[in-house]
């Protein structure tokens, strides 16, 4: 039986990730990292990569490995000025 909403946020909430899809239809987001902002009633997880694009995107949690000593994201360490 997949894992409950309960086990996944255990699991995956505020790490690090990285995805591994073999998923054709998931392909854009093939070795992308991000971080894990939630996990959804439907046993998804929310990830808001790293970079320009700050969007949160819900991915199942089997094309996900969780990342090791990686830094955090730069991008989101810098302060918004105005204009963002």
């Amino acid at each position: 039986m997949p894992e409950s909403t309960d086990e996944l946020k255990k699991r995956f909430l505020k790490k690090r990730v990285v995805v591994v899809a073999a998923d054709p239809t998931l392909a854009r987001f093939q070795g992308r990292m991000g971080t894990v902002k939630g996990v959804t009633f439907n046993r998804r997880i929310l990830v808001q990569f790293d970079g320009e694009d700050r969007s949160w995107y819900d991915l199942p949690p089997e094309v996900l490995n969780i990342a090791d000593a990686v830094p955090e994201d730069p991008v989101a360490n810098q302060p918004r000025t105005a204009s963002q």
